[in-house]
């Protein structure tokens, strides 16, 4: 449940292991699309029905968005230090911070160090309008936290999870 924090290898400090859960409010709007996209306005408009409007911004639902969005979220973690996984893209590791990052649409979740988790959300604060769900660590008030309709926990055994008994 601890690990070494890599910026301080000569005092040996330990620092406690921690999940920080982050909402992405609006992830897909945050992609810019690269091809040409029309789409239907609403009919509260009042516009003609031959009036479209073209996307400046990717939309649920249109084909492009869900991989721009990763490649937007790929592109802002690459700024601040983090390294795409090989085998999955979707995993990141900061080297010098000693963090790790899975990426699922608009849900960011970290493993690392509690002040190194200030710091991303911080960072990210800075480019996507996010969240903070919460944060699970052993010796937390947190002990469960609702995310992608899974209630997550932490115990002495792991991180256990399960569906979402009120849905």
């Amino acid at each position: 449940q601890t690990r070494m924090d890599s910026k301080k290898k000569k005092k040996k400090k330990k620092s406690p292991l921690r999940l920080l859960l982050i909402d992405t409010k609006k992830a897909y709007f945050n992609a810019i699309p690269l091809r040409d996209v029309y789409m239907r306005l609403p009919g509260e408009l009042l516009l003609s029905k031959d009036v479209v409007g073209k996307q400046t911004r990717c939309v649920d639902g249109t084909r492009d968005a869900g991989m721009l969005w990763e490649e937007t979220c790929r592109i802002a973690l690459d700024k601040i230090g983090f390294k795409t996984g090989l085998a999955n893209p979707c995993l990141f590791n900061h080297g010098d911070y000693n963090m790790q990052a899975v990426v699922h649409g608009g849900d960011l979740t970290f493993l690392g160090a509690a002040d190194r988790l200030d710091w991303i959300a911080e960072e990210l604060k800075k480019v996507f309008d996010i969240k903070v769900r919460g944060r699970l660590g052993i010796g937390r008030a947190d002990d469960e936290i609702k995310i992608l309709n899974r209630l997550v926990k932490i115990d002495e055994r792991g991180l256990p999870f399960e569906a979402d008994p009120r849905h």
